[in-house]
């Protein structure tokens, strides 16, 4: 398959810099142990991809499972809460009840993408 977008070192660089410099990224303080906590399946497959702003997931599940290293929604509610989180945004399918989140304070919304992995359409 043919590329539609060619990617180089030199574009992630360029990347890099311009989220430090406007502060998407604070180099000083970036926390790689917590980093590679949070990036394992078994402990939530979570990235926060702007500081403060957006987290990315994997979808939790209400029935866990452990081959595919989904965990509970409830697994969430904590980090969630320390790192400020006020919504989540499910991209594809139902797989958990979204009341864990709303009854833990978070608001919770959906919106559906066709053709992405396990999405809905």
């Amino acid at each position: 398959v043919k590329s539609t977008f060619d990617l180089h070192i030199q574009d992630c660089w360029e990347g890099l810099v311009h989220a430090v410099r406007h502060n998407l990224l604070a180099v000083d303080d970036f926390d790689v142990r917590e980093y590679f906590y949070y990036d394992n399946p078994q402990n939530g497959d979570l990235h926060e991809v702007v500081r403060g702003k957006f987290i990315a997931f994997k979808g939790p599940r209400d029935d866990c499972q452990k081959q595919d290293f989904s965990v509970h929604p409830t697994t969430y509610i904590d980090v969630f809460k320390s790192k400020g989180v006020k919504a989540v945004i499910r991209l594809n399918i139902e797989e958990y009840d979204k009341r864990t989140f709303v009854k833990a304070g978070i608001a919770h919304h959906d919106l559906f993408f066709c053709g992405l992995h396990n999405s809905v359409g």
